[in-house]
């Protein structure tokens, strides 16, 4: 394989990280938002656990940047609620089916 088709292309690493750890931040996260369901900023509350969960998967730190790639698919699977709703509540998405098969 070419290393163009392997580098992931917002964060530009070897293996793009939501590829590798996105189905357990996606499973993590529905459970998460069903315990902080009642907060003002769920889904806000939920990225920002996921983010260092990711952080801990990948590095054993809960410190660190996490890449552009997984910020980026947090946010849409947990999007902010727009001004005067609440936040949307989980729903597994067809990539998450998707995601099992290629980790196993």
């Amino acid at each position: 394989m070419d290393e163009a088709e392997v580098m992931c292309d917002w964060c530009g690493a070897p293996v793009c990280g939501w590829k590798r750890y996105g189905f357990e931040l996606q499973e993590a996260g529905c459970r998460l938002q069903v315990k902080l369901s009642r907060r003002r900023r769920g889904n806000r509350a939920v990225r920002q656990a996921l983010c260092r969960l990711y952080l801990y998967l990948k590095s054993g730190s809960m410190q660190g940047d996490v890449p552009e790639c997984v910020k980026r698919q947090l946010h849409t699977v947990w999007p902010d609620a727009e001004k005067g709703h609440r936040s949307l509540r989980c729903k597994p998405r067809p990539a998450h089916r998707e995601l099992r098969a290629n980790a196993l």
